[in-house]
């Protein structure tokens, strides 16, 4: 008996110790798997940009390379590391498709010619603007345009309801005219894998664009686009303060609550 209490005792004591060497275990083995979880990620981006390098944004891809990419990107969409991607702060900067099934400009061809498609996203405005630059100088572009646009948070972390505003239309920096979009002209995007400088998100028709068009809002037409991210934010047509466009597209977003 008196072994037993001996044996008990020496235990008790022991037990904080097997605790913490239990603790530290778990914990070596989380960090183990978030890094095989960040490797994995990685070689999964690094194989999807590989695949969408010969595209020219996707205006050249073949059929068989369309499949294999959306193919790559189902993949990485399961293993989205982003809780409610849609909602998260990490939308906001500017980014570069890379690859879109979209037709032009969203795919960054306009015209005949080819060029860059960005897409910027100030949160604190809750405005965003598509960019297509033409020219080999991406800072004074031969031609350019620029789709304004606000959004609807869905409120399910996933999708905006996204609102066409304008597009303008400029050469060698200077604007030749600006033409604003019918009321209701919407697209739902639907953001499916967002990280440090990846974004995937899948748009199209709104059920009363759909109706309105004669085509489909099933999410399986959904167009994909692949984004990376840059490492300046654009300003000017870009991610910029507010002006007179943005108070007249939705004065009420503006005015203070006196409540």
């Amino acid at each position: 008996m008196i072994t037993i209490l001996r044996g008990l005792i020496y235990l008790i004591f022991l037990l904080p110790a097997i605790t913490s060497a239990f603790v530290r275990i778990n914990h070596q083995k989380n960090i183990q798997r978030k890094i095989s979880l960040f490797a994995v990620l990685n070689d999964k981006k690094n194989a999807i940009i590989k695949a969408t390098e010969s595209t020219d944004n996707g205006v050249s891809a073949s059929d068989v390379q369309v499949k294999e990419i959306d193919a790559l990107v189902r993949d990485i969409e399961k293993m989205n590391p982003t809780i409610n991607p849609s909602q998260s702060k990490s939308v906001a900067g500017t980014w570069r498709v890379i690859f879109s099934t979209a037709p032009s400009p969203s795919n960054g061809k306009l015209g005949p010619f080819l060029g860059s498609a960005l897409q910027s996203v100030n949160l604190e405005t809750g405005i965003y603007a598509n960019e297509l630059l033409v020219g080999p100088n991406e800072s004074a572009p031969w031609i350019s345009a620029c789709l304004l646009a606000d959004w609807d948070d869905m409120g399910d972390g996933n999708n905006w309801k996204v609102n066409f505003r304008n597009i303008t239309l400029s050469l060698f920096g200077l604007d030749l005219f600006t033409k604003a979009f019918d009321e209701g002209t919407s697209r739902i995007w639907t953001t499916t894998f967002l990280d440090s400088d990846v974004r995937i998100v899948r748009a199209g028709l709104t059920v009363a664009e759909a109706k309105r068009k004669g085509g489909s809002a099933d999410p399986n037409d959904y167009f994909l686009f692949i984004m990376t991210r840059e490492s300046d934010t654009r300003t000017g047509k870009g991610v910029r303060s507010v002006n007179l466009f943005d108070v007249l597209s939705d004065p009420i977003r503006f005015m203070d609550d006196e409540d």
